[in-house]
């Protein structure tokens, strides 16, 4: 290699060309196929946002990457729900276990019929079956565990936004180190698209089981003030551009360095992080009329 204090400045500038000692070698690369910010601009531009294994320059790119990807996301399938062709009615599953007769069962079931609540609400409401009992029934029918939460700290593991813990009567109640495993508690019934999400967003298994109602609104009364993290939710049905567009805005507004998303069946969840405290994002989805 030529010593580069003897050649002239044009020389040294081929001469770096040859052997890499490019800006673009070492600096940061927008990960938006259509960036058209230089990567030595992108450098002084500011600290961009980072997307899992992908880095975005600033704003522009990261609302036009994020109209795309949540475009794909809102017009794909929904994540698949676990779904038991020849699963119990739970109403025959709390009469054959012998926890109703049958005028009782009868006397639920019409009621659930005119009202619209669950079997297992409109038993436990007319006083025919306890919490435990449906909590049992519940776990029979769908084939998870009950989990008693008498000996657990009143602390939650892992924060989920607290829109999704009313929606579903989901609970995150404990997190198995050795295995990895987020244990979720359920009141009323598995949401497996809700569950595929909230693995996406926290990188944890996460495993369901079944708790009394009563545990869950013991434990949900207190969540927002242990949650940790502001939270936003947008109700009214947007465009993958829209939604893209309000992500952007908080981002710029935040300063947030990073950002997860992922679709919880009825909502696309948004954190941002990097910040003193996670900020949560909640937009709601059209589902189909069979949803």
């Amino acid at each position: 290699m030529k010593d580069l204090t003897t050649l002239d400045p044009g020389e040294r500038r081929a001469n770096r060309r040859d052997h890499g000692i490019r800006w673009e070698n070492w600096s940061k690369k927008c990960a938006y196929v259509g960036c058209r910010t230089s990567s030595l601009k992108a450098i002084f531009n500011g600290k961009g946002i980072q997307i899992a294994e992908d880095w975005f320059c600033g704003a522009e790119c990261l609302e036009f990457a994020l109209t795309q990807r949540f475009a794909n996301l809102t017009h794909s399938a929904r994540p698949a729900e676990t779904k038991r062709a020849a699963r119990f009615p739970l109403g025959l599953m709390l009469f054959s276990r012998g926890s109703m007769n049958e005028e009782q069962f009868k006397a639920a079931l019409e009621n659930h019929r005119v009202s619209g609540e669950r079997i297992g609400d409109v038993a436990l409401h007319m006083g025919f079956v306890n919490e435990e009992q449906v909590a049992d029934a519940l776990s029979a029918q769908w084939g998870y565990p009950v989990f008693s939460m008498k000996n657990v700290p009143m602390e939650l593991p892992v924060m989920v936004p607290l829109r999704l813990v009313e929606l579903h009567q989901m609970l995150p109640i404990q997190f198995i180190e050795d295995s990895g495993k987020l244990l979720i508690g359920f009141a009323t019934r598995i949401e497996h698209a809700v569950l595929q999400g909230v693995e996406r967003m926290l990188g944890h298994i996460s495993a369901p089981c079944f708790i009394t109602i009563s545990e869950f609104k013991a434990r949900a009364q207190n969540f927002p003030e242990r949650s940790g993290a502001a939270e936003f939710v947008y109700d009214a049905i947007a465009t993958p551009a829209q939604i893209a567009e309000s992500v952007k805005d908080r981002v710029v507004q935040s300063g947030a360095a990073e950002l997860r998303y992922a679709r919880c069946r009825e909502y696309l969840w948004v954190r941002l992080t990097g910040l003193p405290q996670p900020l949560d994002l909640l937009f709601r989805l059209e589902l189909p009329q069979s949803q």
